[in-house]
């Protein structure tokens, strides 16, 4: 989106679909890398994954009574983890 645009509710989302067929998901974790390095230098790929994963609010997830979570036995969320680190 050009900087000095704000998207409205009635624009055309098209462009960005296209986008979005483009750009792996690699792609969009290093440009997602880089904005939070320009802001922190000494940041590693390992601390942003730590950092947006579920695991580093765990706790809250686990015990807040406003988190509640409803899944069938075969979700995959329920699934060991299998890919690799």
């Amino acid at each position: 989106m050009p900087k000095n645009r704000a998207l409205g509710s009635a624009d055309s989302l098209t462009d960005y679909m296209k986008v979005t067929n483009r750009v792996s998901f690699i792609d969009y974790f290093n440009e997602f890398l880089y904005l939070f390095r320009s802001r922190n230098p000494g940041l590693t790929k390992e601390a942003l994954i730590e950092g947006t994963s579920l695991r580093s609010i765990e706790s809250y997830l686990r015990n807040s009574p406003k988190i509640v979570l409803m899944d069938n036995e075969d979700d995959l969320i329920l699934a060991p983890r299998t890919w690799p680190s």
